[in-house]
């Protein structure tokens, strides 16, 4: 099991996954699943103002790609539950004084002992990247180019 970014997740779902993530068990955490579902509902509002990346993401998926992001399947993504790892997470952020978004990440890799998968760089927050060792938490990119 592998637990991805919110970009990953979108190339899950519209079938553009990265060739090394193929065949991987493929999660979301809680956090990153509601980041999901917030740029999505963006589209439903008749004045969506200035839409964010992932809004624009969202717009360019098929309306079915679409209804899958809403309630994904876990054939292809599961979402985790957040009830199963939140002591990991308040824990980490106690500890380490993260926010939620990464908190949420790091008590979810923790809990399940797995890697987390970004599709950049950009996208690995940097007090997973700077304290990588200290939070003991495994971490990959996979589709940057």
């Amino acid at each position: 099991m592998l637990i991805c970014d919110q970009y990953i997740a979108i190339r899950a779902i519209s079938g553009n996954l990265p060739e090394e993530l193929r065949g991987e068990h493929l999660s979301i955490a809680s956090s990153h699943y509601w980041l999901l579902l917030r740029a999505a509902a963006k589209l439903r509002d008749p004045h969506p103002g200035i839409m964010g990346r992932l809004s624009r993401l969202i717009a360019g998926l098929s309306p079915a790609a679409q209804a899958e992001l809403v309630i994904p399947s876990s054939d292809i993504i599961e979402v985790l539950d957040f009830r199963e790892y939140a002591r990991a997470s308040a824990g980490a952020a106690h500890q380490f004084g993260l926010k939620w978004l990464v908190a949420d990440l790091v008590g979810s890799a923790l809990h399940y002992r797995v890697p987390l998968c970004f599709s950049r760089e950009g996208n690995i927050p940097p007090a997973i990247k700077n304290n990588n060792k200290l939070l003991r938490v495994r971490y990959m990119v996979a589709g940057s180019s």
